[in-house]
């Protein structure tokens, strides 16, 4: 019987993918005539601002070949970049879909995988991104989980090149600038000094069909001077720490929030000092992506007029640049919302990755 390869190139700079051969399901009986289905992974670098990490790298996955219905043709197979052989699925003509995860993390488990819904049902845990769960800002750019699926038809044309999509999972939140400007405001004359940036009602589970779950916050200064972290928690991997700087700028990933009751926010904590009054402890949440007053969003580099529809919402695989200009007292409480008055907030959201496989089939 003839056999079929499958080329997938995704273009991410990790170079050639190269794997050991290995599966976590048992193989279905064979429909159609034989396939063999080979990886490879190439591409271009996505750098974290200000580090040199790489958000596109692969370190390794799962990849699986599926029928119409969906049901797996073949095996789950694992790659490995640091394995000698090119990956390879061994499936049949009758398959007609490709699947592969990247960078699974440690919670992730493939075995006993039936079909595409049962792949994409597997879940992650955004602790699988951090060097350390319980040391500040630890994310790591190069662990971040990456889904993709192609179609493939080996009956009507065996030699075709295609393209499919490989997404982040996560969403990249940037505080690129903090300024404060209380002149003209009933607080003219009062200074803020920020105490911790950390992120609130993060979703830190995720399927590989992009559900978050569980939202986290990552506060860990203490609320009093001198705001030390004495206990870290395990998620101060969403926090920056105690800081007392307007200059840096804090990154941090996290999985989708659909919930617009429990949305997303990266929070500024710190010490608000009226004129000839006493420091108070203060909150500034920005809640990721909400249209409203004081808040301008762009898209696209198109300034919206209206909410759309992921308004107060976080979208795998999307970028949200925040800057914020303080004008007035905080809250006190992460989980209250600032005045419209009390900040001035620009938001730039964009596509935070353009991955492409080139697919042959010959």
């Amino acid at each position: 019987m003839n056999k079929n390869y499958l080329l997938i190139a995704v273009l991410m700079s990790v170079g050639m993918m190269t794997s050991c051969s290995s599966s976590d399901t048992e193989e279905n009986t064979p429909v159609g005539n034989p396939a063999v289905v080979s990886l490879e992974l190439n591409g271009k670098a996505m750098t974290r601002s200000g580090a040199s990490t790489d958000e596109a790298n692969i370190s390794g996955g799962q990849a699986a070949a599926f029928d119409a219905s969906g049901a797996i043709v073949g095996t789950v197979q694992i790659f490995l970049t640091s394995a000698s052989a090119t990956p390879t699925i061994n499936t049949t003509t009758q398959a007609t879909q490709v699947s592969v995860v990247a960078n699974p993390g440690t919670t992730a488990s493939f075995g006993s995988i039936l079909n595409k819904g049962g792949l994409e049902a597997v879940k992650t845990d955004l602790a699988s991104t951090a060097t350390s769960v319980t040391a500040k800002n630890s994310q790591d750019a190069t662990k971040l989980p990456k889904y993709g699926t192609t179609p493939v038809n080996f009956s009507t044309n065996p030699n075709i090149n295609q393209s499919v999509d490989m997404y982040n999972l996560v969403a990249k939140i940037k505080l690129s600038s903090i300024k404060t400007d209380f002149s003209g405001t009933a607080y003219d004359g009062a200074t803020f000094e920020p105490k911790e940036v950390f992120l609130y009602a993060a979703n830190t589970t995720s399927t590989f069909g992009g559900s978050g779950s569980d939202p986290q916050t990552g506060e860990n200064t203490d609320k009093t001077d001198p705001y030390a972290v004495t206990n870290p928690n395990s998620f101060y991997y969403l926090s920056s720490g105690a800081i007392s700087s307007t200059t840096d700028t804090y990154t941090f990933y996290t999985f989708p929030n659909t919930s617009t009751n429990n949305p997303t926010k990266i929070v500024i904590k710190g010490a608000f000092t009226p004129k000839d009054g006493s420091s108070v402890l203060v909150y500034y949440p920005i809640v990721i992506n909400r249209f409203q007053t004081g808040t301008v969003i762009k898209k696209g580099g198109t300034q919206l007029d209206k909410a759309d529809a992921d308004d107060s919402k976080i979208v795998k695989s999307t970028s949200y640049d925040v800057t914020i200009t303080i004008k007035g007292k905080g809250v006190d409480s992460p989980a209250s919302n600032i005045s419209p008055a009390s900040a001035k907030i620009t938001m730039n959201v964009k596509d935070w990755t353009e991955y492409t496989q080139d697919v042959t089939v010959k």
